[in-house]
């Protein structure tokens, strides 16, 4: 299971979103290209989008696409991640992690 199968399936949130991509079918996260291919299929500005990720490859990903980062500390510190929200596990309710960062 993907963590994304595993994030959606877990936080039961699956039926809110229009799209879902994952790495394979793209280059690395580091590359910008899954995060705005995934903005043109919403028809949504990158600055409008948020990324969720636990790795500083899909942190720099998300910079490159001009989009906001939430971090999970699952396997980096909080204090490493430069995002614009850091939670420190999957626990953490959605609706908080949007509350906090808007």
């Amino acid at each position: 299971m993907s963590n994304l199968q595993f994030i959606v399936d877990l936080f039961q949130i699956r039926g809110n979103f229009d799209t879902l991509l994952t790495g394979p079918d793209y280059p690395s996260k580091l590359a910008p290209d899954i995060f705005l291919k995934a903005a043109e299929q919403l028809e949504a500005m990158p600055k409008n989008c948020i990324v969720i990720d636990n790795s500083h490859i899909g942190l720099e990903g998300a910079k490159r696409a001009a989009m906001h980062f939430i971090a999970i500390a699952n396997t980096n510190s909080a204090d490493a991640m430069n995002a614009d929200l850091v939670i420190p596990n999957f626990s953490c309710s959605p609706a908080k992690a949007m509350e906090i960062l808007f």
